[in-house]
């Protein structure tokens, strides 16, 4: 049978660590088109937290029947902290109402934001919402109808 010794430190030894686990962030936006309604969401699918999340849109488009203006959202000027898998969601519109409206449909988003030791990433995703356009949505009501948005 073999004794370990165990080695009593004294500060001078080389201090031998496990290798760092990755912690990289991975923030995207997406924008999510459930039954004929769109949301937009900030979802961060890295493992590692991210700070100071900004949002840069290329197009103004604007929500709630025109009422609110997308871009000017706090959600979009700075995320504080956003853990992993963790996202910021919000409500655009109804998808009849974005394209009666004539809002863009091509959208590119650009993200920027920080890991924990101060680390500067970014990305832009280009949207085409177009493709959602006729797209034959059945509306789950007691009226049950169908309609192509």
């Amino acid at each position: 049978m073999m004794k370990r010794r165990s080695k009593r430190a004294t500060g001078t030894e080389p201090v031998k660590d496990t290798p760092p686990v990755p912690s990289t962030p991975d923030v995207i936006l997406d924008f999510i088109f459930e039954e004929g309604l769109f949301f937009v969401e900030i979802r961060n699918i890295g493992i590692g937290a991210a700070v100071n999340v900004k949002t840069k849109f290329s197009k103004r488009f604007t929500g709630l029947g025109g009422e609110c203006e997308m871009p000017r959202l706090s959600m979009f000027r700075n995320i504080a902290f956003l853990a992993p898998g963790r996202s910021v969601r919000t409500f655009l519109d109804s998808s009849d109402s974005y394209f009666r409206r004539k809002q863009p449909t091509q959208i590119d988003a650009t993200l920027s934001w920080l890991d924990m030791n101060g680390k500067r990433f970014n990305v832009t995703i280009h949207h085409d919402l177009a493709i959602y356009a006729d797209i034959i949505i059945l509306h789950r009501n007691p009226k049950t109808s169908i309609s192509k948005e």
